[in-house]
């Protein structure tokens, strides 16, 4: 190696042991804080959660079976306009 390069090899490896360990330990306490965030649910907020749920299928099934009706309706109309008239 001529003296440019030691040179060069020396400055890179001044910065990389001085900078490297802070930023490490940087990225660390971030990627630990970012997992602080989550954390499982409790108790009364599965049941919360479940009971919103039960309440928004129920609501969808009431409003499928009055589409149904409604539907049955339509049809019962519109067969009895097109059957011909035997008179």
């Amino acid at each position: 190696m001529g003296g440019t390069e030691q040179t060069r090899s020396a400055t890179f490896l001044f910065i990389y042991i001085e900078f490297t360990p802070p930023l490490l330990a940087h990225e660390l306490t971030q990627i630990s804080h970012i997992g602080n965030q989550f954390r499982a649910l409790e108790e009364d907020e599965v049941m919360f959660l479940d009971s919103i749920r039960e309440r928004q299928l129920e609501e969808e099934r009431k409003r499928k079976e009055e589409d149904g009706v409604e539907l049955a309706g339509f049809r019962e109309c519109v067969r009895l306009r097109t059957v011909p008239n035997p008179h």
